[in-house]
């Protein structure tokens, strides 16, 4: 799974450089690299933002994570990755962001979560 690659590659690379590369370097690599930025960067002091996550991937790989699905790929990753915290808070609140990934991975015939 892509959030199983994400764990990979976070406890290979502690703390070094990680290059992520695709075919092109924008889509696929472009939605791990929010992944792991959005993971990085989500704290107290932080408000999530994912559009100000994916305009920081934005500025720095041009057109990184180039449809829609791939930016709900990534909120979906980072809903299991926080899958307890955000149970803790609203049990109800996981299983509905996840049926609205469904509907719109359903549009595209994809199946990622």
């Amino acid at each position: 799974t892509l959030y199983g690659l994400y764990k990979r590659a976070v406890e290979i690379c502690k703390n070094d450089y990680l290059v992520i590369q695709c075919s092109s370097g924008v889509g696929r690599s472009g939605t791990l690299a929010m992944i792991i930025h959005m993971i990085d960067t989500i704290d107290k002091e932080n408000p999530f933002d994912p559009f100000k996550s994916l305009d920081f991937i934005r500025q720095h790989r041009y057109k990184g994570v180039q449809t829609i699905s791939q930016f709900f790929l990534a909120l979906c990753i980072l809903y299991q990755h926080f899958e307890d915290d955000i149970k803790f808070v609203d049990r109800k609140l996981y299983d509905q962001f996840m049926e609205l990934t469904q509907i719109v991975f359903d549009g595209e015939k994809l199946s990622y979560c």
